[in-house]
């Protein structure tokens, strides 16, 4: 049975490593390491407002992984999907409908009423079709000049989780371009590791 496990300081290194098998391609650049820190910290981020992670297991072996995040300037009721995925040997056995639904049913406990999630149409076009067969809407995003001429065909994809049509993104500006450059190029590796030192042993956290 499929169970969901909140990442924690106590998991936080099985969670890297969990993200890391799962995308390994983006490991080259970033392995999404700040990103869980940012949920195990009081104070997420200047742009966000609550993040969380969840590792997935069924029978007790870890099969995937997803997270819920929010922007500080977004409507309060708006969740966005992150680092969804399914582990490579656990692969093509349905777990990523499971995984999705669950997540999105986390995401309704807690009283979101719109999942939205960012992704490229060409890297995940398999992800790309789950979303769809799943009941998103999918949109063009092309805000951003440098990942618009990446061919990448960048993607918004959301769904409604009330009995209430889904509001469209509309081609909003995200700040991708923004998040990845600093998280993933200017952040040194001396100061992730003083992020992950402070996080980790923070007892007030």
């Amino acid at each position: 049975m499929l169970e969901a496990k909140v990442v924690t300081k106590n998991n936080f290194e099985q969670a890297v490593a969990t993200q890391n098998a799962i995308f390994a391609d983006a490991g080259k650049y970033d392995n999404g390491m700040v990103d869980i820190l940012k949920g195990l910290s009081n104070q997420p981020d200047k742009e966000f407002n609550f993040i969380e992670h969840y590792l997935w297991e069924d029978q007790q072996q870890i099969v995937g992984f997803s997270g819920l995040y929010t922007y500080h300037n977004n409507p309060n009721n708006e969740a966005w999907l992150s680092w969804f995925g399914v582990m490579p040997d656990a692969r093509k056995n349905g777990y990523g409908e499971q995984i999705l639904n669950a997540t999105k049913e986390i995401a309704k406990q807690k009283g979101f009423t719109t999942l939205r999630l960012y992704t490229s149409g060409k890297l995940y076009a398999n992800a790309c079709k789950l979303y769809e067969k799943s009941g998103f809407t999918g949109e063009k995003y092309t805000k951003e000049l440098p990942i618009n001429l990446s061919g990448y065909k960048e993607r918004i994809y959301s769904i409604s989780l009330t009995n209430q049509p889904v509001t469209p993104w509309k081609n909003k500006n995200l700040h991708i371009v923004r998040h990845e450059l600093f998280d993933s190029i200017l952040l040194t590796e001396k100061k992730k590791q003083q992020i992950k030192n402070e996080v980790l042993h923070d007892h007030s956290l």
